[in-house]
């Protein structure tokens, strides 16, 4: 019996070894392609270890995989296909070599010759690095015409990154160069983002664009060097909230929207944003082109703070697309001379003004009243006439009392680059004087960006003891910022709110962690009230309110790859209050996780409101021990008194729950209360599966005129109304 044992023993150990090997434990994240036999000698192939390393890794029972390709070797690989859905829900691939291409069309044969590097059908999908991507297309830009197998010459040639129905995926610090056609290729899915990469491709060459997008939104691209023998940046048909800024295009074609409505399509391309653009030599510069057949619609496109140098078409609308020159009547010319004339008339060269606080009189002790060298520093960069300012907050602790930074500025874009860290005043009398509603405030500033790995504190905890409204304040307020950007802060103890974002478009917020303890009241996250187009990514939230609470007057709403907790979740509203008509659409709340949470995902609304909350949307979703999981309460009233039910009442309607799971710490784990006599409509519930967090327990759904369907839900609603 012991002789059996230790065989056993010992055989269990050689296969776990071999498990561990192989890439293939449960536990195991990291997956190095050289460990599958890739040998990155640039001549022998190398697909197979890619494919066989993708499928382990797509396959990995974990939160997270990271594929290795390492620096110092050049892989030669094959047109490839990278298919999902994966299990873990973040895919990182780590490219420190170089991908080549097979060389010349006589390799393809055989193959799909319109698409070298796919990603098809995955989320999550985080691709980085100091490594290239070489098309080798040089033996392409030979042929008059290009080679396609069983099609003779035709002009066809692979893309080399081609991304295709995926979601969540970020592509930063590589390079990209030598295409045969289009370099980045996107068809389908929402939340891309771009950034600090480098592509290039000779401007002599034929329909190499840089980035072409296609039915996709939720898109930045950003700090991002592009050149090509074709468009920069393509803007295709069916695509929103485009976001493209800090980029340098030349050669190439500029920045196009379009071809649309070819062959008579309906064209559907709205909220595109095209800012703090350079463009060197090119053949045109802004360009929204469609063909003269087309129907559908372009409408709510930006183009600011542009540099145009040798250029031959700084900015054109051409809705003849196509047909042959000369063919402009009158009033297209008129419109073009318009948007010429009003164009050059804000070019300036670009210049860089930097400023640091210490300049003006800042201390940095954490005891000395900084704000007045704030507000010198801040003068100064905000009267610059520079096209990029710079403030600097270095690595000290900064006491400043309530202050406001005023726009608008002549500098178009200012970036504050905060190290340190900014201290509110511990006593309620240093507020003596000074406007209660916020500590810290941005208004009328466009091109702001805050970024650092500082930490703003709002030294809350001596406000909390009297939680009334109204009667603390905001650590941050911006208001009226266009295009603003935070990304990287920590953001602590704040009086109330942490962030209040209002009237502000096109603002991303990603990589925060805002934290206050579960107990301190109205200490919000991030509020959002009256503003279009705003993103929230990949931030750590846990305060004692709303994670993130979005008020009315907002729409187009992009929140993902947040985690919530302790906090009171991710709220719509309260909409409605004092009678008032609220608007609230558009909003997509995607790949979060609550833990431990007083509500889930909510949308709540005052008895005797007006207005509506519609196409909502909560996807792939994680709950864990949270009450309340997912409620509508139309009968929202805080303190619980004094509240009358109502004739009127805010509109619930095309809300969307997928694809969410986890447990509840309340028997009810799904709410949807909606009003006596405005019924909520077209309410989905799909592959939603939530259970009692004590296992003892059971957990139940309710409704109150709410109509809709559900799916593969537990618990079963069955009280939903056709």
């Amino acid at each position: 019996m012991g002789a059996f044992l230790s065989i056993y023993t010992l055989s269990l150990f050689l296969v776990m070894m071999l498990i561990c090997i192989n890439g293939e434990s449960t536990n195991q994240k990291t997956f190095n392609v050289l460990r599958y036999g890739a040998v990155g000698d640039g001549r022998r192939d190398d697909s197979e270890a890619f494919s066989n390393v993708w499928r382990d890794s797509c396959n990995a029972v974990t939160d997270k995989a990271t594929i290795i390709i390492p620096g110092g070797k050049t892989f030669l690989v094959q047109p490839i296909v990278f298919t999902g859905p994966c299990k873990p829900k973040q895919i990182n691939i780590l490219l420190s070599g170089v991908i080549v291409a097979p060389l010349g069309p006589s390799s393809w044969k055989g193959k799909d010759v319109e698409k070298w590097i796919v990603f098809k059908k995955v989320s999550g999908l985080n691709l980085d690095g100091s490594g290239s991507f070489d098309g080798r297309g040089k033996s392409w830009w030979d042929h008059k015409c290009r080679y396609h197998p069983g099609k003779g010459c035709i002009v066809v040639a692979p893309t080399v990154l081609y991304i295709e129905s995926c979601n969540d995926v970020k592509v930063s610090r590589i390079s990209i160069k030598d295409s045969p056609q289009g370099q980045i290729a996107v068809l389908g899915g929402v939340n891309f983002d771009f950034g600090f990469l480098k592509i290039h491709t000779p401007g002599y060459t034929l329909n190499t664009d840089g980035i072409h997008l296609q039915s996709c939104s939720y898109v930045n691209i950003h700090n991002t060097d592009i050149s090509s023998g074709d468009d920069c940046i393509s803007i295709g048909d069916y695509t929103s909230f485009i976001n493209v800024t800090n980029v340098n295009c030349g050669p190439g074609h500029g920045v196009s929207i379009g071809s649309l409505g070819l062959g008579g399509g309906k064209a559907n391309v709205h909220n595109i944003t095209v800012q703090h653009v350079n463009f060197f030599g090119t053949t045109n510069g802004v360009r929204i082109k469609t063909y003269k057949v087309g129907r559908g619609e372009v409408k709510n496109v930006v183009f600011s703070n542009l540099n145009f140098t040798n250029v031959e078409n700084p900015i054109i609308i051409d809705q003849y697309y196509g047909l042959k020159p000369n063919r402009f009547p009158r009033m297209e010319l008129l419109i073009m001379f318009m948007l010429l004339s009003m164009a050059f008339s804000g070019l300036s060269t670009e210049t860089i003004n930097s400023v640091s606080v210490m300049e003006y009189g800042a201390v940095g002790d954490g005891n000395t009243d900084d704000s007045p060298a704030f507000l010198k520093a801040w003068e100064e960069v905000c009267k610059s006439e520079s096209t990029n300012s710079s403030l600097t907050i270095p690595g000290k602790n900064f006491l400043l009392k309530p202050v406001t930074f005023n726009g608008p500025c002549k500098s178009s874009y200012i970036n504050v680059q905060l190290s340190g860290n900014l201290v509110a005043p511990k006593s309620k009398s240093d507020y003596k004087g000074y406007h209660l509603d916020t500590w810290l405030s941005f208004s009328n500033i466009n091109g702001l960006v805050i970024t650092g790995d500082g930490t703003i504190d709002g030294q809350g905890s001596v406000w909390w003891p009297n939680p009334c409204f109204g009667a603390a304040p905001k650590a941050m307020k911006f208001n009226r910022c266009y295009g603003l950007v935070l990304s990287g802060l920590r953001h602590v103890n704040s009086a109330r709110n942490h962030i209040t974002i209002t009237k502000c478009d096109n603002a991303t917020i990603s990589k925060l962690h805002i934290t206050a303890p579960g107990t301190s009241p109205n200490t919000d996250g991030i509020d959002i009230a009256s503003s279009t187009g705003v993103q929230v990514h990949d931030s750590v939230i846990g305060t004692g309110d709303d994670c993130i609470a979005i008020s009315g007057g907002s729409s187009m709403i992009n929140i993902t790859g947040v985690f919530c907790g302790p906090g009171h979740g991710i709220s719509i509203g309260a909409l409605g209050v004092h009678g008032e008509s609220d608007i609230v659409e558009e909003v997509h709340v995607r790949n979060c996780t609550f833990e431990g949470t007083l509500t889930g995902v909510r949308i709540k609304t005052w008895q005797g409101g007006s207005g509506y909350a519609r196409k909502i949307y909560f996807e792939e979703i994680q709950l864990n021990a949270a009450n309340s999981p997912i409620i509508i309460d139309q009968f929202y009233c805080p303190g619980g008194g004094g509240c009358q039910n109502k004739a009127s009442a805010v509109k619930v309607s095309d809300v969307s729950y997928k694809e969410i799971k986890g447990t509840s710490m309340t028997d009810k784990a799904i709410n949807l209360s909606c009003d006596d006599n405005v019924s909520c409509t077209n309410i989905v519930l799909d592959h939603v599966h939530i259970t009692a967090a004590d296992p003892k327990k059971k957990v139940s759904s309710s409704c109150n005129n709410a109509h809709g369907r559900s799916s593969n839900t537990i618990p079963v609603v069955d009280c939903l109304l056709q």
